[in-house]
């Protein structure tokens, strides 16, 4: 609110504190960045916990054998079964690129992903209930397997793959519905061939997974729960920093202050670096003393017994600045880009690390040796194989 003084067309001189922000960037700074963001990424951890420990309830109820089946969100757990004139159920291939790479002597070879394709058909699960299932996967399916699978195609290429194989105990994560089976034991009425029928979830993807999935959820429920906790404590530590901010934007007054004395000095840092201040003291309205550092342009148009605008604040005479609004220094954006960047980066990296191939890490490997060297063991491993087929049969 603009002092009435001013509105009757009171002219003071104008004077700012040195090194602030301005009042719309000072908002943007202190309350959009520093308040509102942080509190965004704060909301979309804990949402992430919830998420994920409900994930990890559902996981483990598909322990349970004597769970009801019922239409909705569903975590399943039995043996695969491939579908009636199925090749396969689930398999991921990716192709990689060696490199070989040499230190001090020492080879090494190291293996990059190029290309990732994906099989998938319909199959089926039994259940420990002997109930069967069947499970009706995208392309963009979830496979938590391990990629144990490897293929030589030359002696620098290869392809890993994982897959489901039939009696593979696994857990499927969907949506149950009641939908057409065609391997559903047909009779006289078409109802007797639709049955219950695992699809993707509306939200997000289906995930079919060989290893129990309860202890995964609960740790990213962990990192998510704790890093929103320490992303709160954060963002109130930064909003307490710049209390006599907030106490000037929200419950202070603007005044008018008569100058008293101009002075100008100089300070050397430890560099050696010369700073100049231009420091304008002036008599606040009740008689006590205040001074603020302004800037260079500004002092220079400043004389003495002439009036500026102070903004005060409750509290201590030294958090008033100089000005009509109320603003922030320039170390809110230090203090904004270090809280950014000892807060975000590493939540964002420890998520990172958390990430396996199947939810889009890219598939990487280093072996010892060189690439003819593992290519020739290889091929020789092969035809020992083949060998010990032929003596078998």
């Amino acid at each position: 609110m603009i002092p009435l003084a001013l509105a009757a067309g009171a002219v003071l001189a104008s004077a700012e504190t040195a090194q602030h922000f301005g009042p719309v960037a000072s908002v943007v700074l202190v309350y959009v960045l520093g308040g509102g963001l942080m509190l965004l990424v704060v909301l979309a951890a804990a949402l992430a916990a919830v998420h994920n420990r409900r994930r990890e309830r559902v996981a483990e109820a598909a322990y349970d054998p004597g769970a009801p089946l019922e239409p909705g969100p569903m975590m399943l757990h039995g043996a695969v079964e491939y579908a009636r004139d199925a090749e396969h159920a689930v398999r991921v291939e990716v192709d990689q690129l060696g490199v070989e790479n040499e230190s001090s002597g020492s080879w090494s070879t190291s293996w990059t992903e190029a290309e990732r394709r994906m099989k998938v058909a319909p199959f089926y699960l039994r259940l420990a209930s002997d109930r069967r299932i069947r499970v009706e996967p995208t392309a963009d399916v979830y496979l938590v397997d391990a990629m144990d699978g490897a293929i030589r195609v030359d002696l620098t290429r290869r392809t890993r793959f994982a897959e489901l194989t039939p009696g593979e105990q696994i857990f499927a994560y969907g949506r149950l519905e009641r939908s057409l089976d065609p391997e559903r034991v047909g009779g006289p009425y078409r109802g007797e061939s639709v049955g219950l029928v695992l699809l993707p979830p509306r939200r997000g993807r289906m995930l079919l997974s060989s290893h129990p999935l309860g202890h995964k959820f609960a740790k990213r429920a962990s990192v998510h729960r704790w890093s929103a906790l320490l992303l709160l404590l954060v963002t109130v530590a930064f909003q307490l920093v710049w209390l006599p901010y907030h106490l000037r934007r929200w419950a202070g007054e603007t005044v008018q202050a008569e100058i008293t004395a101009l002075r100008h000095y100089t300070t050397k840092d430890d560099e050696g670096d010369t700073h100049h201040h231009y420091q304008v003291k002036v008599r606040m309205p009740d008689g006590a003393p205040f001074a603020d550092e302004t800037r260079h342009a500004q002092f220079r148009r400043l004389r003495r017994g002439q009036r500026v605008w102070v903004r005060v604040a409750p509290g201590p005479r030294s958090w008033a600045t100089l000005g009509l609004h109320a603003t922030v220094g320039y170390a809110a954006l230090g203090a904004l880009l270090m809280m950014l960047f000892f807060t975000l980066i590493p939540y964002a990296l420890v998520l990172r690390s958390l990430r396996s191939w199947y939810e889009g890490a890219e598939v990487s490997d280093s072996e010892s040796g060189r690439l003819r060297e593992s290519f020739q063991r290889r091929q020789q491993e092969a035809a020992a194989g083949d060998s010990l087929s032929e003596n078998g049969s």
